[in-house]
């Protein structure tokens, strides 16, 4: 009989007013309304406060790709407060041959379409270039049709997760250094730093080895290097240029330090805003074995074709 009462007395309860919700308050964020966080939670007034479901409140709410996660609090004065954590942008991913770009968040969630349009003067790339650097996201280039963003879906695409796995997998001082990635396939992920040295990663593996080959060559060869092939890093290769000579500050952003001397004309240099030169390089400065592949162009690595159009 005692058991009969409890429950009868929930019951009754339940409908009066201090244990009903009399509002439903949410804070937006910068992509989501405070009207429409209350509208997905489908939670009005009047509802008995036994009646909600936290989670399922939540797993409305991430209909909204960007909704990260999801705090429902309540309590006797019949105030239902939803606090939403938004996902933030990570990078700026350009599909292969079309001039869009969509925003990914770092968890491998697709956001949404970004509004980067190319120009009559301005380049896919220059924009979407711009509007990373602008936006402190990491710039994903050239990703293959497999490709298909849908908001709100994850990633499963390997090349978008090998640039993933680099980036993160990097210490955050390099991280930092670069300025955008080409994921054609996974095998030929390339990243290019903020200096303009291209350099061929591979598929994500060994990382850690990869990043203090790289860092080793920098430091041995400061502002001469054009491209580092670590994708065996066991046997890592590069290109310098002929000439200590080069202008500081150069690199994908097109701009010199201002008091930077010009290098002697003739020799070799990063040109502004157009990549590195052809003229001053040194054939053959592939390191280990001294070897390179014969039938590649100046300018030109495991075919991705001239670098300057990327710069």
């Amino acid at each position: 009989m005692a058991a009969v009462a409890i429950v009868i007395g929930a019951i009754v309860l339940s409908f009066t007013p201090v244990l009903q919700v009399r509002s439903v308050e949410a804070t937006g964020t910068s992509h989501i309304e405070s009207s429409d966080i209350i509208r997905l939670s489908q939670v009005g007034q009047g509802t008995p406060l036994i009646a909600i479901d936290g989670e399922a409140i939540r797993s409305r709410l991430a209909q909204n790709p960007w909704v990260a996660s999801v705090d429902v609090r309540w309590g006797f004065d019949g105030v239902l407060h939803i606090d939403v954590t938004e996902r933030v942008p990570y990078a700026l991913v350009v599909m292969g041959s079309q001039n869009i770009a969509w925003y990914l968040a770092e968890d491998g969630v697709w956001l949404e379409p970004s509004d980067v349009k190319p120009s009559a003067e301005v380049s896919m790339f220059t924009a979407a270039l711009d509007r990373a650097r602008s936006e402190g996201l990491l710039l994903v280039v050239d990703v293959p049709a497999t490709v298909n963003p849908q908001a709100g879906s994850e990633t499963t695409d390997p090349t978008i997760e090998g640039v993933l796995a680099y980036q993160t997998g990097f210490t955050p001082e390099f991280a930092e250094q670069v300025a955008y990635y080409r994921a054609a396939s996974e095998p030929a992920l390339t990243c290019v730093l903020v200096s303009g040295v291209e350099i061929s990663l591979g598929a994500p593996r060994e990382i850690d080895a990869k990043e203090t080959v790289i860092e080793a060559l920098l430091a041995e060869f400061p502002n001469q290097l054009t491209y580092i092939n670590v994708r065996v890093p066991s046997r890592p290769t590069y290109r310098k240029l002929n000439s200590d000579s080069v202008a500081p500050g150069s690199g994908v952003y097109g701009t010199i330090d201002e008091g930077a001397e010009a290098p002697p004309e003739g020799e070799g240099t990063a040109d502004d805003a157009e990549g590195y030169s052809d003229e001053g390089y040194s054939d053959g400065e592939y390191v280990d074995d001294g070897s390179y592949d014969e039938g590649l162009d100046e300018g030109s690595y495991d075919g991705y074709g001239d670098e300057s159009e990327y710069y």
